[in-house]
Protein backbone atom coordinates (compact mmCIF):
# COMPACT_ATOMS: atom_id res chain seq x y z
CA UNK A 1 0.00 0.00 0.00
CA UNK A 2 1.24 3.51 -0.45
CA UNK A 3 3.17 5.15 1.81
CA UNK A 4 0.50 8.42 2.60
CA UNK A 5 1.91 11.10 4.84
CA UNK A 6 -0.54 11.28 8.21
CA UNK A 7 -2.88 8.36 9.75
CA UNK A 8 -3.62 5.84 7.25
CA UNK A 9 -6.77 4.21 6.57
CA UNK A 10 -5.96 0.27 6.17
CA UNK A 11 -8.17 -2.51 4.94
CA UNK A 12 -7.31 -5.12 7.32
CA UNK A 13 -10.49 -6.76 9.26
CA UNK A 14 -10.84 -6.38 12.65
CA UNK A 15 -10.76 -10.23 14.24
CA UNK A 16 -14.74 -10.51 14.54
CA UNK A 17 -14.98 -9.96 10.75
CA UNK A 18 -17.58 -7.44 11.34
CA UNK A 19 -16.72 -4.32 12.90
CA UNK A 20 -14.65 -3.38 9.43
CA UNK A 21 -16.78 -4.13 5.87
CA UNK A 22 -16.18 -2.59 2.85
CA UNK A 23 -18.53 -1.08 0.16
CA UNK A 24 -17.09 -3.07 -2.24
CA UNK A 25 -15.85 -6.66 -2.43
CA UNK A 26 -11.66 -6.92 -1.22
CA UNK A 27 -10.74 -6.94 -5.12
CA UNK A 28 -12.56 -3.80 -5.90
CA UNK A 29 -10.63 -2.48 -2.90
CA UNK A 30 -7.26 -3.58 -3.79
CA UNK A 31 -8.07 -2.22 -7.23
CA UNK A 32 -8.67 0.97 -6.07
CA UNK A 33 -5.67 1.60 -3.85
CA UNK A 34 -3.52 0.39 -7.31
CA UNK A 35 -5.45 2.82 -9.49
CA UNK A 36 -4.37 5.47 -6.75
CA UNK A 37 -0.68 4.54 -6.65
CA UNK A 38 -0.25 4.19 -10.55
CA UNK A 39 -1.86 8.03 -11.09
CA UNK A 40 0.27 9.68 -7.53
CA UNK A 41 3.19 7.20 -7.17
CA UNK A 42 4.18 5.46 -4.01
CA UNK A 43 5.06 8.99 -2.58
CA UNK A 44 2.55 11.43 -3.20
CA UNK A 45 3.30 15.20 -2.49
CA UNK A 46 0.02 16.61 -2.72
CA UNK A 47 -3.67 16.07 -2.94
CA UNK A 48 -3.53 13.54 0.08
CA UNK A 49 -7.50 14.74 1.25
CA UNK A 50 -8.64 13.68 -2.14
CA UNK A 51 -6.73 10.33 -1.59
CA UNK A 52 -7.93 9.54 2.08
CA UNK A 53 -11.28 10.57 1.36
CA UNK A 54 -11.88 8.16 -1.61
CA UNK A 55 -10.47 5.46 0.66
CA UNK A 56 -12.48 6.34 3.46
CA UNK A 57 -15.66 6.20 1.38
CA UNK A 58 -14.54 2.62 0.01
CA UNK A 59 -13.94 1.45 3.72
CA UNK A 60 -16.96 3.03 5.62
CA UNK A 61 -19.50 0.07 6.41
CA UNK A 62 -22.98 0.81 5.09
CA UNK A 63 -24.94 1.81 8.21
CA UNK A 64 -28.94 2.39 8.62
CA UNK A 65 -30.24 4.11 11.50
CA UNK A 66 -33.48 2.38 13.28
CA UNK A 67 -35.45 5.08 15.99
CA UNK A 68 -37.41 3.92 18.55
CA UNK A 69 -40.96 5.51 19.03
CA UNK A 70 -39.64 6.87 22.01
CA UNK A 71 -35.86 7.82 20.98
CA UNK A 72 -35.00 11.10 21.86
CA UNK A 73 -36.08 14.05 19.26
CA UNK A 74 -32.16 13.71 17.97
CA UNK A 75 -32.54 10.35 17.43
CA UNK A 76 -35.97 10.91 15.34
CA UNK A 77 -34.82 13.57 13.30
CA UNK A 78 -31.16 11.88 12.77
CA UNK A 79 -33.16 8.72 11.26
CA UNK A 80 -35.13 10.93 8.43
CA UNK A 81 -32.67 12.96 8.13
CA UNK A 82 -30.12 9.96 7.08
CA UNK A 83 -32.92 7.80 5.25
CA UNK A 84 -33.55 5.61 8.30
CA UNK A 85 -37.05 4.35 9.69
CA UNK A 86 -38.65 5.41 12.46
CA UNK A 87 -40.80 2.72 14.59
CA UNK A 88 -44.10 3.30 16.10
CA UNK A 89 -44.03 1.03 19.42
CA UNK A 90 -46.40 -1.64 17.26
CA UNK A 91 -44.62 -4.50 15.32
CA UNK A 92 -41.47 -2.63 15.40
CA UNK A 93 -39.70 -5.82 13.54
CA UNK A 94 -41.21 -4.75 10.46
CA UNK A 95 -38.97 -1.39 10.44
CA UNK A 96 -35.74 -3.16 12.00
CA UNK A 97 -36.15 -5.89 9.32
CA UNK A 98 -36.81 -3.81 6.59
CA UNK A 99 -33.62 -2.08 7.87
CA UNK A 100 -32.00 -5.17 7.18
CA UNK A 101 -33.03 -5.90 4.08
CA UNK A 102 -31.92 -2.47 2.47
CA UNK A 103 -28.77 -3.41 3.60
CA UNK A 104 -26.39 -3.91 0.25
CA UNK A 105 -25.79 -7.65 -1.04
CA UNK A 106 -22.32 -8.04 0.90
CA UNK A 107 -24.20 -7.07 4.28
CA UNK A 108 -23.70 -3.87 7.03
CA UNK A 109 -24.68 -2.70 10.26
CA UNK A 110 -27.95 -1.78 11.90
CA UNK A 111 -28.01 0.90 14.44
CA UNK A 112 -30.76 0.74 16.89
CA UNK A 113 -31.10 4.11 18.90
CA UNK A 114 -32.61 4.46 22.60
CA UNK A 115 -35.32 3.15 23.60
CA UNK A 116 -37.73 0.66 23.34
CA UNK A 117 -38.76 -1.78 19.99
CA UNK A 118 -41.87 -3.66 20.88
CA UNK A 119 -42.16 -6.38 18.17
CA UNK A 120 -44.63 -8.54 17.47
CA UNK A 121 -42.25 -11.28 15.72
CA UNK A 122 -38.87 -12.49 15.19
CA UNK A 123 -36.32 -9.70 14.21
CA UNK A 124 -34.96 -12.30 11.38
CA UNK A 125 -31.35 -12.69 10.28
CA UNK A 126 -31.22 -13.28 6.63
CA UNK A 127 -28.74 -15.70 5.17
CA UNK A 128 -26.72 -13.76 2.87
CA UNK A 129 -24.72 -10.89 3.56
CA UNK A 130 -23.10 -9.96 6.82
CA UNK A 131 -24.72 -8.42 9.83
CA UNK A 132 -23.93 -6.48 12.69
CA UNK A 133 -27.39 -5.40 14.80
CA UNK A 134 -26.16 -2.79 17.24
CA UNK A 135 -28.20 -0.99 20.07
CA UNK A 136 -26.85 2.47 22.70
CA UNK A 137 -26.48 -0.16 25.63
CA UNK A 138 -28.21 -3.20 27.05
CA UNK A 139 -29.82 -0.47 29.55
CA UNK A 140 -30.83 2.48 27.00
CA UNK A 141 -31.92 -0.14 24.10
CA UNK A 142 -34.76 -2.65 24.91
CA UNK A 143 -36.64 -5.03 22.57
CA UNK A 144 -39.59 -6.40 24.12
CA UNK A 145 -41.97 -9.15 23.14
CA UNK A 146 -45.43 -8.24 22.30
CA UNK A 147 -48.08 -10.31 24.30
CA UNK A 148 -48.53 -13.74 22.48
CA UNK A 149 -45.26 -13.39 20.32
CA UNK A 150 -44.15 -17.00 21.54
CA UNK A 151 -41.31 -17.13 19.38
CA UNK A 152 -37.54 -15.91 19.87
CA UNK A 153 -36.84 -12.29 19.87
CA UNK A 154 -33.96 -13.32 17.19
CA UNK A 155 -33.19 -15.86 15.23
CA UNK A 156 -32.39 -16.42 11.56
CA UNK A 157 -34.75 -16.77 8.64
CA UNK A 158 -34.50 -19.35 5.51
CA UNK A 159 -32.37 -22.80 5.65
CA UNK A 160 -28.68 -22.40 5.40
CA UNK A 161 -25.68 -21.56 7.24
CA UNK A 162 -24.68 -17.77 7.10
CA UNK A 163 -20.97 -16.00 8.89
CA UNK A 164 -20.15 -12.87 9.84
CA UNK A 165 -23.25 -12.10 12.48
CA UNK A 166 -22.53 -9.51 15.30
CA UNK A 167 -25.22 -8.73 17.90
CA UNK A 168 -24.45 -5.67 20.46
CA UNK A 169 -25.06 -3.44 22.89
CA UNK A 170 -28.97 -3.91 23.51
CA UNK A 171 -31.30 -6.09 26.14
CA UNK A 172 -34.40 -8.23 25.37
CA UNK A 173 -37.28 -8.25 27.59
CA UNK A 174 -38.94 -11.44 27.13
CA UNK A 175 -42.00 -10.47 28.63
CA UNK A 176 -42.69 -14.32 29.68
CA UNK A 177 -46.30 -13.60 31.66
CA UNK A 178 -47.50 -12.81 28.19
CA UNK A 179 -44.99 -15.62 26.24
CA UNK A 180 -44.83 -18.94 27.85
CA UNK A 181 -43.21 -20.10 25.02
CA UNK A 182 -40.86 -17.42 23.85
CA UNK A 183 -37.10 -16.73 24.07
CA UNK A 184 -34.42 -14.58 23.50
CA UNK A 185 -31.76 -15.86 20.40
CA UNK A 186 -31.45 -18.43 18.35
CA UNK A 187 -28.15 -19.12 16.93
CA UNK A 188 -28.74 -22.15 15.07
CA UNK A 189 -27.23 -22.31 11.90
CA UNK A 190 -25.18 -18.81 12.69
CA UNK A 191 -21.28 -19.85 12.36
CA UNK A 192 -18.96 -17.55 13.85
CA UNK A 193 -21.43 -15.14 15.42
CA UNK A 194 -20.36 -12.44 18.13
CA UNK A 195 -22.51 -11.52 21.10
CA UNK A 196 -20.93 -8.41 23.01
CA UNK A 197 -22.84 -6.60 26.16
CA UNK A 198 -25.99 -8.04 25.48
CA UNK A 199 -28.57 -9.10 28.39
CA UNK A 200 -31.73 -11.00 28.31
CA UNK A 201 -34.43 -11.01 30.79
CA UNK A 202 -37.41 -12.68 31.41
CA UNK A 203 -38.02 -15.19 28.98
CA UNK A 204 -40.27 -18.11 28.23
CA UNK A 205 -39.59 -21.92 27.83
CA UNK A 206 -37.11 -21.33 24.33
CA UNK A 207 -34.69 -19.97 26.73
CA UNK A 208 -32.42 -17.21 26.88
CA UNK A 209 -29.92 -18.24 24.24
CA UNK A 210 -30.77 -21.30 22.16
CA UNK A 211 -28.27 -23.19 19.12
CA UNK A 212 -28.56 -26.70 17.88
CA UNK A 213 -25.58 -27.78 16.24
CA UNK A 214 -27.30 -31.04 14.88
CA UNK A 215 -29.98 -28.74 12.59
CA UNK A 216 -27.74 -26.37 10.67
CA UNK A 217 -24.14 -25.38 12.13
CA UNK A 218 -23.24 -22.95 14.56
CA UNK A 219 -20.15 -23.42 15.39
CA UNK A 220 -17.29 -20.72 16.16
CA UNK A 221 -19.59 -17.92 18.12
CA UNK A 222 -17.82 -15.74 20.27
CA UNK A 223 -19.43 -14.34 23.68
CA UNK A 224 -18.66 -11.28 25.54
CA UNK A 225 -20.29 -9.67 28.54
CA UNK A 226 -23.40 -11.84 27.90
CA UNK A 227 -26.31 -11.83 30.87
CA UNK A 228 -29.63 -13.92 31.24
CA UNK A 229 -31.49 -14.18 34.09
CA UNK A 230 -35.18 -14.93 35.05
CA UNK A 231 -36.19 -17.31 32.86
CA UNK A 232 -39.04 -19.73 33.17
CA UNK A 233 -36.46 -22.92 31.39
CA UNK A 234 -32.97 -23.15 31.34
CA UNK A 235 -30.64 -20.18 30.52
CA UNK A 236 -28.40 -21.23 27.81
CA UNK A 237 -28.46 -24.34 26.53
CA UNK A 238 -26.13 -25.12 23.72
CA UNK A 239 -26.15 -28.92 21.28
CA UNK A 240 -23.75 -29.81 18.77
CA UNK A 241 -21.80 -26.51 19.30
CA UNK A 242 -18.20 -26.44 18.61
CA UNK A 243 -15.23 -23.48 19.07
CA UNK A 244 -17.23 -20.95 21.26
CA UNK A 245 -15.72 -18.55 23.13
CA UNK A 246 -17.26 -17.26 25.99
CA UNK A 247 -16.13 -15.07 28.58
CA UNK A 248 -17.18 -12.44 31.51
CA UNK A 249 -21.55 -13.93 30.93
CA UNK A 250 -23.64 -15.47 33.81
CA UNK A 251 -27.22 -16.87 34.49
CA UNK A 252 -29.08 -15.83 37.28
CA UNK A 253 -32.91 -17.38 38.62
CA UNK A 254 -33.37 -19.82 36.11
CA UNK A 255 -35.81 -22.56 36.09
CA UNK A 256 -33.78 -25.39 35.53
CA UNK A 257 -30.09 -25.31 34.07
CA UNK A 258 -28.30 -22.36 34.06
CA UNK A 259 -25.54 -23.47 31.69
CA UNK A 260 -26.79 -26.60 29.40
CA UNK A 261 -23.71 -28.03 26.82
CA UNK A 262 -24.90 -30.74 25.06
CA UNK A 263 -22.62 -33.26 22.14
CA UNK A 264 -20.58 -30.01 22.55
CA UNK A 265 -16.59 -29.83 21.87
CA UNK A 266 -13.82 -27.44 21.93
CA UNK A 267 -15.51 -24.86 24.04
CA UNK A 268 -13.51 -21.94 26.08
CA UNK A 269 -15.34 -20.59 28.83
CA UNK A 270 -13.34 -18.39 31.20
CA UNK A 271 -15.75 -16.27 33.81
CA UNK A 272 -19.16 -17.44 33.93
CA UNK A 273 -21.45 -17.24 36.18
CA UNK A 274 -24.95 -19.90 37.41
CA UNK A 275 -26.36 -17.81 40.17
CA UNK A 276 -29.26 -19.26 42.07
CA UNK A 277 -30.73 -21.80 38.86
CA UNK A 278 -33.56 -24.27 40.18
CA UNK A 279 -31.54 -26.87 38.49
CA UNK A 280 -28.04 -27.95 38.08
CA UNK A 281 -25.70 -25.11 37.73
CA UNK A 282 -23.67 -26.35 34.55
CA UNK A 283 -24.49 -29.77 32.90
CA UNK A 284 -22.24 -31.07 30.54
CA UNK A 285 -23.57 -33.89 28.80
CA UNK A 286 -21.21 -35.62 26.29
CA UNK A 287 -18.85 -32.28 25.95
CA UNK A 288 -14.82 -32.87 25.33
CA UNK A 289 -11.91 -31.24 25.02
CA UNK A 290 -12.98 -28.10 26.92
CA UNK A 291 -12.43 -25.28 29.44
CA UNK A 292 -14.52 -24.29 31.91
CA UNK A 293 -13.49 -21.39 34.61
CA UNK A 294 -16.56 -20.46 36.40
CA UNK A 295 -18.97 -20.26 39.19
CA UNK A 296 -21.63 -21.76 40.76
CA UNK A 297 -23.34 -19.70 43.36
CA UNK A 298 -26.75 -21.18 45.66
CA UNK A 299 -28.39 -23.21 43.19
CA UNK A 300 -30.67 -26.01 44.54
CA UNK A 301 -28.94 -28.77 42.65
CA UNK A 302 -25.35 -29.49 42.19
CA UNK A 303 -22.43 -26.78 40.98
CA UNK A 304 -21.09 -28.83 37.60
CA UNK A 305 -22.36 -32.17 36.28
CA UNK A 306 -20.17 -34.05 34.25
CA UNK A 307 -22.29 -36.45 32.55
CA UNK A 308 -22.58 -39.04 29.15
CA UNK A 309 -18.64 -39.91 28.35
CA UNK A 310 -17.32 -36.15 28.69
CA UNK A 311 -14.01 -36.48 28.55
CA UNK A 312 -10.55 -34.85 28.16
CA UNK A 313 -12.17 -31.31 29.75
CA UNK A 314 -10.16 -29.26 31.98
CA UNK A 315 -12.26 -27.44 35.01
CA UNK A 316 -11.68 -24.84 37.50
CA UNK A 317 -15.02 -24.91 39.36
CA UNK A 318 -15.68 -23.06 42.82
CA UNK A 319 -19.36 -23.81 43.79
CA UNK A 320 -20.66 -22.06 46.86
CA UNK A 321 -24.10 -22.95 48.69
CA UNK A 322 -24.51 -26.06 46.02
CA UNK A 323 -26.73 -27.79 46.52
CA UNK A 324 -28.70 -25.33 48.27
CA UNK A 325 -31.74 -28.19 48.60
CA UNK A 326 -31.04 -31.84 47.60
CA UNK A 327 -29.28 -34.09 49.89
CA UNK A 328 -28.25 -36.32 47.41
CA UNK A 329 -26.50 -33.71 44.46
CA UNK A 330 -23.41 -32.13 45.29
CA UNK A 331 -20.91 -29.20 44.47
CA UNK A 332 -18.97 -31.41 41.44
CA UNK A 333 -20.65 -34.78 40.06
CA UNK A 334 -18.64 -36.35 37.93
CA UNK A 335 -21.20 -39.48 36.81
CA UNK A 336 -20.57 -43.26 35.11
CA UNK A 337 -18.79 -42.86 31.88
CA UNK A 338 -16.93 -40.06 32.19
CA UNK A 339 -13.20 -40.07 31.52
CA UNK A 340 -9.66 -38.23 31.44
CA UNK A 341 -10.87 -34.79 33.55
CA UNK A 342 -8.66 -32.20 35.44
CA UNK A 343 -11.05 -31.02 37.94
CA UNK A 344 -9.70 -28.23 40.10
CA UNK A 345 -12.89 -27.47 42.90
CA UNK A 346 -13.53 -25.09 45.44
CA UNK A 347 -16.47 -26.25 47.19
CA UNK A 348 -17.60 -24.57 50.26
CA UNK A 349 -20.66 -23.52 52.73
CA UNK A 350 -23.61 -25.81 52.59
CA UNK A 351 -26.96 -25.29 53.15
CA UNK A 352 -28.07 -28.96 53.38
CA UNK A 353 -27.98 -31.30 56.21
CA UNK A 354 -25.77 -33.69 54.63
CA UNK A 355 -23.56 -32.43 52.26
CA UNK A 356 -21.75 -33.48 49.96
CA UNK A 357 -18.98 -31.98 47.64
CA UNK A 358 -17.78 -34.27 45.37
CA UNK A 359 -19.32 -37.43 43.80
CA UNK A 360 -17.66 -39.58 41.67
CA UNK A 361 -19.41 -42.22 40.27
CA UNK A 362 -17.61 -46.12 39.52
CA UNK A 363 -17.46 -46.40 36.02
CA UNK A 364 -15.54 -43.56 34.94
CA UNK A 365 -11.85 -43.69 34.49
CA UNK A 366 -8.89 -41.22 34.51
CA UNK A 367 -10.91 -38.46 36.31
CA UNK A 368 -8.50 -35.70 38.64
CA UNK A 369 -9.77 -34.06 40.71
CA UNK A 370 -8.23 -31.89 43.61
CA UNK A 371 -8.78 -28.37 45.34
CA UNK A 372 -10.39 -27.53 48.77
CA UNK A 373 -13.91 -28.93 49.68
CA UNK A 374 -16.18 -28.75 52.56
CA UNK A 375 -18.37 -31.68 53.26
CA UNK A 376 -18.02 -35.25 52.04
CA UNK A 377 -16.61 -37.06 49.14
CA UNK A 378 -19.12 -39.89 47.67
CA UNK A 379 -19.00 -43.03 46.09
CA UNK A 380 -15.05 -42.80 45.51
CA UNK A 381 -15.07 -44.21 41.98
CA UNK A 382 -12.90 -48.15 42.11
CA UNK A 383 -11.39 -47.66 38.25
CA UNK A 384 -8.36 -44.99 37.93
CA UNK A 385 -9.78 -41.79 39.34
CA UNK A 386 -7.64 -39.65 41.87
CA UNK A 387 -8.59 -37.08 44.11
CA UNK A 388 -6.22 -35.04 46.24
CA UNK A 389 -8.79 -32.78 48.47
CA UNK A 390 -7.97 -30.73 51.00
CA UNK A 391 -10.80 -30.53 54.03
CA UNK A 392 -11.52 -33.77 53.18
CA UNK A 393 -11.41 -36.50 56.29
CA UNK A 394 -13.08 -39.52 55.31
CA UNK A 395 -11.41 -43.22 54.70
CA UNK A 396 -10.86 -43.12 51.29
CA UNK A 397 -8.40 -46.10 50.90
CA UNK A 398 -9.93 -49.46 51.66
CA UNK A 399 -7.89 -52.39 53.16
CA UNK A 400 -6.72 -54.81 50.66
CA UNK A 401 -6.50 -57.58 53.08
CA UNK A 402 -3.72 -60.05 53.35
CA UNK A 403 -0.97 -60.42 50.32
CA UNK A 404 -2.98 -57.12 49.04
CA UNK A 405 -2.37 -54.26 46.99
CA UNK A 406 -2.78 -50.92 49.10
CA UNK A 407 -4.56 -48.43 46.10
CA UNK A 408 -2.31 -45.24 45.10
CA UNK A 409 -4.94 -43.30 42.99
CA UNK A 410 -6.09 -41.32 45.21
CA UNK A 411 -4.96 -39.32 49.05
CA UNK A 412 -6.88 -40.52 52.35
CA UNK A 413 -6.94 -43.19 55.64
CA UNK A 414 -6.07 -46.48 55.30
CA UNK A 415 -6.80 -48.29 58.39
CA UNK A 416 -5.20 -51.81 58.42
CA UNK A 417 -6.58 -54.61 59.68
CA UNK A 418 -5.38 -58.47 60.35
CA UNK A 419 -6.41 -61.66 61.50
CA UNK A 420 -3.01 -63.28 61.91
CA UNK A 421 0.12 -62.00 60.29
CA UNK A 422 -0.23 -60.58 56.84
CA UNK A 423 1.50 -58.26 54.67
CA UNK A 424 0.19 -55.37 51.77
CA UNK A 425 2.40 -54.02 49.17
CA UNK A 426 2.29 -50.12 48.26
CA UNK A 427 3.15 -48.93 44.87
CA UNK A 428 4.94 -45.25 43.91
CA UNK A 429 2.85 -42.59 43.95
CA UNK A 430 0.59 -41.35 41.25
CA UNK A 431 0.95 -37.58 41.71
CA UNK A 432 2.78 -34.94 43.65
CA UNK A 433 1.55 -33.81 46.87
CA UNK A 434 -0.74 -36.75 47.37
CA UNK A 435 -1.08 -37.73 51.35
CA UNK A 436 -1.49 -41.47 52.81
CA UNK A 437 -2.13 -42.34 56.02
CA UNK A 438 -1.52 -45.89 57.32
CA UNK A 439 -2.86 -46.53 60.58
CA UNK A 440 -3.17 -50.02 62.16
CA UNK A 441 -6.45 -50.63 63.00
CA UNK A 442 -7.13 -54.21 64.33
CA UNK A 443 -4.55 -56.58 65.28
CA UNK A 444 -4.75 -60.14 65.24
CA UNK A 445 -1.35 -60.01 63.97
CA UNK A 446 1.79 -58.23 62.69
CA UNK A 447 1.17 -56.14 59.42
CA UNK A 448 4.44 -56.08 56.84
CA UNK A 449 3.82 -53.32 54.29
CA UNK A 450 6.53 -53.42 51.34
CA UNK A 451 7.19 -50.27 49.36
CA UNK A 452 8.03 -50.30 45.65
CA UNK A 453 11.03 -47.97 46.93
CA UNK A 454 12.93 -46.61 49.02
CA UNK A 455 11.06 -44.17 51.97
CA UNK A 456 12.41 -40.83 51.88
CA UNK A 457 13.13 -39.98 55.97
CA UNK A 458 16.11 -38.33 57.38
CA UNK A 459 16.38 -40.08 60.55
CA UNK A 460 16.55 -43.27 58.75
CA UNK A 461 17.16 -43.61 55.55
CA UNK A 462 17.12 -46.77 52.62
CA UNK A 463 14.20 -48.68 54.26
CA UNK A 464 10.63 -49.92 52.19
CA UNK A 465 9.62 -51.80 54.99
CA UNK A 466 6.94 -50.52 57.40
CA UNK A 467 5.73 -53.32 60.10
CA UNK A 468 2.98 -52.80 62.29
CA UNK A 469 3.04 -54.37 65.84
CA UNK A 470 0.79 -52.42 67.82
CA UNK A 471 -2.92 -50.76 67.77
CA UNK A 472 -2.66 -47.30 67.17
CA UNK A 473 0.75 -47.52 64.90
CA UNK A 474 1.01 -44.94 62.36
CA UNK A 475 2.70 -43.55 59.40
CA UNK A 476 2.16 -40.54 57.40
CA UNK A 477 3.68 -40.64 53.52
CA UNK A 478 3.49 -37.71 51.03
CA UNK A 479 4.40 -38.04 47.40
CA UNK A 480 7.66 -35.73 46.21
CA UNK A 481 9.61 -35.32 43.36
CA UNK A 482 12.66 -36.85 43.31
CA UNK A 483 15.17 -36.35 40.32
CA UNK A 484 12.30 -37.63 37.24
CA UNK A 485 10.50 -40.30 40.16
CA UNK A 486 7.90 -39.71 42.41
CA UNK A 487 8.79 -41.39 45.57
CA UNK A 488 7.08 -41.51 49.48
CA UNK A 489 8.52 -39.56 51.83
CA UNK A 490 8.07 -40.00 55.64
CA UNK A 491 6.24 -37.24 57.01
CA UNK A 492 5.59 -38.03 60.72
CA UNK A 493 5.70 -42.13 62.17
CA UNK A 494 4.68 -43.53 65.42
CA UNK A 495 5.33 -46.97 66.34
CA UNK A 496 5.47 -48.17 63.25
CA UNK A 497 9.01 -49.47 62.24
CA UNK A 498 11.19 -49.33 59.09
CA UNK A 499 13.38 -51.63 57.88
CA UNK A 500 14.34 -53.59 54.53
Amino acid sequence: MADYPGAIKTFTPEEDGVTEMVAADPNAVYAEITAIQAELGLLPKGGYASVAARLAGLSSAPTIFVAAYNASAASILYAYATGGYVCDGTADEVQINAAIAALPAGGGKVVLSEGTFIIASSILRPITGRLWLEGQGCVATEIQLANGVNDFAIKKTGAGVVNQTKFSNFGIYGNSANNATGGGINLTGMTGAILEDITINTVGSKRGIFADGSVETCAGSIWRNVSVYTCTAEGVRLEGCYGYNITNSFTSFTTGVGWSFVNCGELMCLGLTSDQSTGVAFHLYNVNRSVFYVTAFQCDSTGMLLDAASKENTIHLQSWRCPKINDYDAGLWVKDGCFDNYCLVYIGEHYVANPISVKLDGAGTGNVVTGIIEGTLDSLAVGTNIHNLQGYTGPSVVDPGNAGAISVLASGQCSLVTGGAATRTLAIPTFVGQTLMLAFKTDGGDCVVTVASDLLYAASAGHNIITFANVGEFIKLEAVENGAALQWAVIAISGAALSG
